[in-house]
């Protein structure tokens, strides 16, 4: 059995560097790309054609990733004309959509957050994101934050995020948060 998840990789302020820590090429092994670069973004593990379409323009690519009835001709039509922020209820069930471009890429999830996504950061700053905390944390090899995720778990009465979440993901090393 392998995990099935989704992410990718943003640019590191400053100068590109090589050499993250995620197994030593800036993504997963055994990594399919969504777009024209595996770096940029990513799936890992066993994906049907209908819970992961991907639609690649000449500016942009836009995939679909997750339990929705995903119709081609809307990508399509998003990657003429950008995805809007209305994507998150654009179709029916639980997805996550991703636009790449040159300039960067939008990662947009179910308002339900039935698909979460998560964030962390390399050693060199750059951020990724990803559909599971455990595999991020393993990239930058950390543990899963679990004071985050107790508290995202079983939050306190009040609905504000408390000093226990802040602006951390479950897969920050060290408990500290991730740059924004």
């Amino acid at each position: 059995m392998s995990v099935r998840w989704f992410g990718g990789r943003g640019t590191a302020p400053g100068p590109v560097r090589t050499g993250t820590g995620c197994t030593g090429a800036g993504f997963p092994a055994g990594a399919c790309a969504l777009g024209r670069d595996v770096r940029t973004a990513w799936v890992c593990g066993d994906w049907s054609s209908s819970q992961a379409a991907t639609v690649q323009g000449p500016h942009r690519t836009v995939a679909g990733l997750g339990r929705a009835r995903c119709d081609v001709a809307v990508l399509e039509h998003w990657v003429r004309h950008g995805v809007p922020d209305s994507a998150v209820t654009a179709l029916a069930g639980a997805y996550t959509v991703v636009e790449i471009t040159d300039e960067a890429t939008v990662v947009l999830t179910d308002p339900g957050w039935v698909q979460p996504v998560y964030t962390a950061a390399t050693a060199d700053g750059a951020p990724l994101w990803g559909s599971s905390a455990v595999a991020l944390a393993a990239l930058i090899g950390a543990n899963v934050d679990d004071t985050w995720l107790h508290a995202h778990l079983h939050p306190a009465p009040s609905t504000a995020a408390g000093p226990a979440t802040g602006r951390r993901s479950p897969g920050s090393p060290q408990y500290r948060p991730v740059p924004a």
